[in-house]
């Protein structure tokens, strides 16, 4: 062996040497950190029951209380709030993997390219959760288009297998992958469930129209407390209506929402969104339908609006929200004879995507009394509903009982600026009080947001900006006047 191979055996052995030594060090100082966040970490002298009822509370909410639309996007995707404890310290990731409800929030990618080591994790999830009820989001990270291949059966069997295995211990199931494979959550054949909210969302739905997937559970008839369909025929699953308490449809015919009603004695809060318009209600088949606690409805329907209005009455109702386009003048007044006809006292008013300029607004707003927030989002209005707040205002300060909106105290408008900026200000016109001393104004807020969009900034013309502003500094008015980027325009406003 020459000097230099000689050389370079015994570099060999010293480096090998200084690794092991280094090693030692890493773990002593491994050891000592954890010695030390014992030590210096006061949260770990609380019990460790303490600890972990305090980790339960962190938990996010479930989703109130429906399900949301669209795919998971996996570049703003955060870590579950298990994992992120557990890495803290030793003696936290014992604590965490020691309490049962961190675990009871699970996400399955269902094209995870590795499906054997995602049904791997989830069983470790399973495990750790204990015997409670959990929550399981099913999602898939791509779309599909019409020419998608399908999910190869070994990649989806061992985690559609792994879920139905629990099925006794569902609480909140939230699908959204191809129809094909929401047929085979079949469950495991148990006579119990504790499924309280259930969510379908086929992939294929950004394809247009319905598909005709099934969604039953075979030995066991579940009563969620809340459904989210998208895309899918109300009869498409298999479920006990009456403990309904929030609908959210997408694509229901008009026949179906009305079933719902129907069928939800219970039911609270409903939301119809994209109506089919192809379908309308037979006069021989119409039933007027009273439903008594019902206190939350959106309705998207882009031309059954009045059909659906007209066939129903809700009493407790709070909250409407409907959009008004192609609304003419017919719908408008079906809209405002089912609020006196329900006799509720609505608090918020959304209507969206419309032109009222022509509508009979006021009759519909005099229906409302109690009203408290007026939301108008992409409508197009005239100065009629501005002028008229204004002019009513003596009868809102005097107390009578046919004053005109005498609770309403915000109002959001967004849209093109079809109105004249002095109607505007015409809401706060003051009316004389007893004391001749001082005026009264409305007592409302309101924001403008302009659909438009200019560079530079197009501002409000001197005379009227600076009619906005002594509302706003000296009278103390609640007034914004914004561009679609939430510029302010009204001119020199500090």
């Amino acid at each position: 062996m020459c000097d230099s191979c000689a050389t370079i055996a015994e570099l060999d052995v010293e480096i090998e040497a200084t690794k092991e030594k280094l090693a030692r060090l890493f773990r002593k100082r491994f050891n000592l950190k954890t010695e030390r966040n014992i030590k210096h970490d006061s949260f770990t002298c609380l019990p460790t029951e303490v600890i972990s009822r305090i980790f339960a509370i962190c938990l996010p909410e479930e989703p109130y209380p429906l399900v949301r639309w669209g795919y998971p996007n996996p570049l703003f995707e955060e870590l579950p709030i298990a994992l992120l404890l557990r890495s803290v310290s030793t003696q936290w990731r014992q604590i965490s993997e020691s309490t049962p409800q961190l675990w009871t929030y699970i996400k399955i990618r269902i094209d995870d390219s590795n499906s054997v080591e995602s049904a791997k994790r989830f069983r470790q999830w399973l495990s750790r959760s204990g015997n409670l009820p959990v929550s399981i989001r099913i999602y898939m990270k791509a779309s599909i288009d019409l020419d998608s291949e399908p999910l190869p059966d070994s990649l989806t069997r061992p985690l559609i297998n792994v879920v139905n295995k629990v099925s006794h211990r569902w609480g909140m199931l939230e699908v959204h992958m191809p129809e094909v494979l929401i047929t085979r959550l079949c469950g495991n054949g148990s006579s119990t469930t504790t499924l309280h909210s259930l969510g379908l969302t086929p992939s294929e739905w950004t394809l247009g129209g319905r598909v005709s997937t099934r969604f039953s559970m075979k030995n066991v008839l579940p009563t969620p407390s809340s459904i989210g369909l998208r895309s899918l025929h109300l009869d498409s699953m298999d479920v006990d209506w009456t403990n309904l308490l929030y609908i959210e449809g997408f694509g229901f015919r008009l026949d179906e929402c009305l079933l719902v009603v129907q069928r939800c004695p219970r039911l609270l809060r409903c939301s119809f969104e994209g109506v089919d318009r192809r379908a309308t209600i037979r006069r021989h088949d119409r039933v007027h339908i009273v439903h008594n606690f019902i206190r939350w409805l959106w309705l998207e329907d882009w031309g059954n609006i009045a059909d659906f209005f007209d066939n129903v009455s809700f009493p407790s109702l709070v909250y409407l929200e409907f959009m008004a386009s192609n609304l003419s003048s017919r719908p408008l007044e079906v809209v405002t004879s089912f609020i006196r006809r329900s006799g509720c006292s609505l608090g918020t008013l959304r209507i969206s995507d419309g032109d009222l300029q022509e509508a009979p607004i006021i009759p519909l707003l005099e229906a409302t009394p109690q009203l408290r927030t007026l939301d108008l989002f992409n409508i197009k209005l005239s100065d009629t509903l501005f002028c008229h707040l204004g002019e009513t205002v003596s009868g809102v300060y005097n107390g009578e009982d046919t004053a005109f909106l005498p609770d309403l105290n915000s109002i959001y408008l967004h849209g093109a600026l079809t109105f004249s900026w002095p109607s505007v200000a015409a809401i706060y016109t003051p009316c004389d009080t007893d004391d001749s001393s001082s005026v009264h104004q409305r007592e409302c807020s309101l924001k403008i947001v302009s659909s438009e969009y200019r560079t530079p900034i197009r501002f409000i013309d001197d005379e009227n900006s600076a009619v906005f502003r002594e509302l706003i500094q000296e009278d103390g008015v609640g007034l914004s006047i914004v561009d679609s980027s939430h510029r302010n325009i009204i001119k020199d406003l500090e």
